[in-house]
C-alpha cells in the first residue's frame, strides 16, 4: 500500500518514471493489486521507461476488481475495445463516460481534455480546442497542487499551447517558465512563451543555447513552429541541433525524418528526398507524392519496388499479412493515380480477404480493418475516375467511416476523401474533411491540408477561414523550392484576391 500510495503523489505531479517504479513494486508484491495496474498503465503511458505493457495486462485481467469509476478510467487508457483497437471518436466517447462516472477525479477531467485536444478535430468536433480547455480547467480547479508542484503537467502544457495559438495573454503569462540558464537548452514552452511576446531579448537568449536543447524541446520547437504558423528559421535550428547531437544510427535517423517532415512543409520536396538516402519513412515515397508534392521519382521507385510483394500470392503467415497490405494498398494508390486501373478489382478483393485472429487480438484487427479502409477507398476512388451511379454514395460512406478509425490512421485519407467529394461536387463536405486533422503530432501533409482548406473555404464562401489557411500556408512556404515558387505565387494571388473583397 505503502509503494502505491507513493505511485499515486508522484503520479499527480507528472513524475512518471518514478511513479512507474513505485507500481511496479506494489504489483511485485501482489500482481493482482488492480488499483496499482491501472496507476501503472497510466504512468507507463507517459514514462520514458515504460512498463512492456504490464499494467495493462494486469489491470485488464483484474479488471472485476475494480471499482466502476476506476474501470471507466480503463476504458479510457486501453480503449474501450481493449484488446483490440478504439476509434478515437470511440476513445472520446470513453473519456466522457469516465468523467460522468468521476466527477470529481481530476484526471479523468484531464483525460477528457486530452481527447478533445489530440483527436477532437480529426473526428469532426465543433471548436475541439474550446472543449479540451475547459476539460483542462476544470481539472486544474479540482487539484490546484498541480501548478505548483508539476509545472510542466500535461494539463498545463496544453492550456499553455492553446492559449499560445488563441492570443490568451493572461494564461501564457500565467504557465510560461523562465528563459532557460546559460547551462541549458532552450524548452519549447520558453520559447513558444519568447515568441507570444515578441521578446527580442529571450529569444536570442535562447538561440545562443540551441545546442544544448533536449530531444523533446527542439522536437517541440519543430511541431509548434509548424503548427502555429510561425516562421521557420527556428525549427531549422532545432533540426540542425538534433542532427548535431545524434550519436546512434536511431538518433541519426530519427534527426533525418524530422528534417525531412521540416523540408517537405517548407515546400522544398527535392531537398527533402536528398536528404533521406538510406532512412526509410511512411511520409515519403508514394505519400509524399500523392499528399505532399512529393519527389514522384522517388514514389515512382517505391511503388516499383513494393509491387514485387503487393503483386504476389497473398502469405499464409498471419504475423506477414499486416505488411502485404500495406504494400497492396499504396501500390494501388499510386497506380489509380496514374492511370493504372487493371489490378484494382484484384487488390479490393485480397483487401477484404478474412484475416486470421493469432494471439495478439489487436494486431489481427488492426490488419483487418486496415484493409478494408484502403479498399474503400480505392473503390470509392476508381468509381469517381470511371463516373459510375454509385461514385457519390461510395465517397459518402468513405467520409463516414473516415470519422470513427483508429488514431492515426487518416493523415493522408482525409485528403484523399476531400478530393473524392470534391469531384462528386459535395464542396462544403469537402471542406469539412480537409479541416478534419490531428493536432499537436507529427506536422504530416499540413501544408497541403492548409493550401486545400484555402482554396475550398474561398468555394464556399468562407472568406475568413480561407484567409487564415492561406496566411498559413505562405509562413510555411516562405521559401519554397523554384519547382514550387508558381504553386506558392498562386495562393498569394488567391489571398490577394480575398483580401480585396
Amino acid at each position: 500500500m505503502r509503494a502505491y500510495f507513493d505511485g499515486q503523489a508522484v503520479l499527480r505531479q507528472g513524475r512518471w518514471d518514478t511513479a512507474v517504479r513505485r507500481f511496479n513494486a506494489a504489483l511485485d508484491i501482489d500482481s493482482t493489486f488492480a488499483e496499482a495496474a491501472l496507476g501503472l498503465s497510466e504512468a507507463a503511458g507517459w514514462a520514458a521507461i515504460g512498463d512492456e505493457g504490464r499494467g495493462s495486462r494486469l489491470a485488464w485481467a483484474n479488471r472485476d476488481r475494480l471499482r466502476p469509476g476506476d474501470r471507466a478510467m480503463l476504458a479510457v487508457l486501453l480503449g474501450p475495445r481493449y484488446p483490440g483497437v478504439s476509434t478515437m471518436a470511440e476513445m472520446i466517447a470513453a473519456a466522457e463516460r469516465a468523467v460522468r462516472a468521476l466527477p470529481d477525479r481530476p484526471g479523468a477531467w484531464y483525460y477528457l481534455g486530452d481527447q478533445y485536444h489530440h483527436w477532437g478535430a480529426a473526428v469532426g468536433m465543433q471548436h475541439a480546442r474550446q472543449l479540451a480547455v475547459r476539460a483542462f480547467r476544470h481539472a486544474i480547479e479540482l487539484d490546484s497542487s498541480i501548478t505548483r508542484m508539476s509545472p510542466h503537467a500535461e494539463p498545463l502544457t496544453h492550456l499553455f499551447q492553446i492559449a499560445a495559438i488563441d492570443g490568451d495573454t493572461e494564461t501564457v503569462r500565467r504557465f510560461s517558465p523562465p528563459v532557460p540558464a546559460a547551462d541549458s537548452g532552450p524548452g519549447s514552452f520558453a520559447w513558444r512563451a519568447a515568441w507570444f511576446f515578441h521578446d527580442s531579448a529571450a529569444i536570442k537568449a535562447i538561440h545562443a543555447h540551441f545546442g544544448q536543447g533536449n530531444v523533446n524541446g527542439l522536437e517541440g520547437v519543430v511541431t509548434r513552429s509548424i503548427e502555429d504558423g510561425l516562421p521557420l528559421d527556428d525549427a531549422e535550428r532545432a533540426v540542425a541541433a538534433l542532427a548535431a547531437q545524434a550519436t546512434t544510427e536511431q538518433d541519426r535517423s530519427h534527426a533525418a525524418l524530422e528534417r525531412y517532415l521540416l523540408l517537405m512543409s517548407e515546400g522544398r520536396p527535392a531537398e527533402a528526398a536528398a536528404g533521406l538516402q538510406g532512412t526509410k519513412s511512411v511520409y515519403q515515397g508514394i505519400t509524399g507524392e500523392l499528399y505532399w508534392d512529393g519527389d514522384s521519382a522517388q514514389a515512382r521507385a517505391t511503388a516499383r519496388a513494393w509491387a514485387v510483394r503487393a503483386d504476389a500470392p497473398l502469405t499464409r503467415i498471419a504475423g506477414e499479412l499486416s505488411g502485404q497490405f500495406w504494400n497492396i494498398c499504396w501500390v494501388e494508390r499510386w497506380r489509380l493515380a496514374h492511370g493504372e486501373l487493371g489490378t484494382v478489382s484484384r487488390a479490393l478483393a485480397r483487401l477484404r480477404s478474412p484475416v486470421p485472429m493469432v494471439h495478439d487480438v489487436a494486431d489481427s484487427t488492426r490488419t483487418a480493418e486496415f484493409g478494408t479502409l484502403c479498399a474503400d477507398i480505392l473503390e470509392a476512388s476508381l468509381a469517381t475516375i470511371q463516373r459510375k451511379p454509385d461514385a457519390g454514395l461510395l465517397v459518402s460512406r468513405l467520409n463516414d467511416r473516415l470519422r470513427t478509425v483508429p488514431p492515426g490512421w487518416t493523415d493522408g485519407d482525409n485528403l484523399a476523401v476531400a478530393r473524392l467529394l470534391e469531384a462528386n461536387g459535395n464542396i462544403p463536405d469537402a471542406l469539412a474533411a480537409v479541416r478534419r486533422r490531428r493536432f499537436d503530432l507529427v506536422s504530416v501533409f499540413l501544408s497541403t491540408y492548409l493550401r486545400e482548406e484555402g482554396r475550398l473555404a474561398a468555394l464556399a464562401g468562407d472568406t475568413a477561414g480561407a484567409i487564415t489557411a492561406f496566411q498559413h500556408f505562405l509562413t510555411l512556404q516562405a521559401h519554397p523550392e523554384p519547382a514550387r515558387a508558381p504553386l506558392v505565387e498562386q495562393v498569394r494571388a488567391a489571398l490577394a484576391r480575398l483580401r480585396a473583397g
